[in-house]
């Protein structure tokens, strides 16, 4: 008889919902259903971020192309330069 009672007991025990949200069980459709919602979220997050370094690489090659400018000119002028001192040797050399 006392198994009686006891199998009873769980058999309530079995029927009565939770208090608590983070105590009531989750199904497998529910799991599938947040995991297929994480992996678009970190798709999505995955995309936003390459479309960010893209921007910045984009940037980047944009200051790189103007600093390559900037060099031919500084070779332009150091061109200039050593032809001025061509020049002045010349005019140093006729003065000795």
């Amino acid at each position: 008889m006392a198994k009686k009672k006891a199998s009873k007991k769980m058999e309530l025990q079995k029927n009565i919902l939770p208090k608590k949200s983070s105590d009531i069980p989750a199904t497998k459709g529910h799991l599938d259903e947040i995991r297929s919602e994480l992996k678009a979220d970190i798709t999505s997050l995955g995309l936003k971020m390459s479309s960010k370094i893209e921007e910045s690489n984009s940037r980047f090659f944009a200051i790189d192309s103007r600093f390559e400018d900037m060099n031919s000119k500084f070779a332009a002028i150091d061109a200039r330069f050593e032809d001025m001192n061509s020049k002045f040797a010349a005019i140093d050399a006729r003065f000795e």
